[in-house]
């Protein structure tokens, strides 16, 4: 296992960078407005992430009761 100081000799980043990415590096658990459209959405990890049902483009079909909608 190298040191911080190790890492940041050989050029590696190990600070977070300034502004946005680094001021706010995850915004898992929070709620957020979509850029594409005005519906708001809970921020999850993509293996617990629901698929969209706002957006057209893809087809997205689902059965309730044995029926394809």
């Amino acid at each position: 296992m190298h040191t911080v100081e190790e890492l940041q000799k050989w050029g590696y980043i190990v600070d977070l960078p300034p502004g946005p990415g680094g001021d706010q590096p995850s915004i898992e658990g929070k709620i957020v407005r979509c850029d594409r459209c005005p519906q708001y959405y809970l921020v999850k990890r993509l293996e617990e992430a629901d698929q969209c049902v706002y957006h057209w483009g893809k087809p997205y079909t689902t059965r309730i009761g044995g029926k394809t909608l």
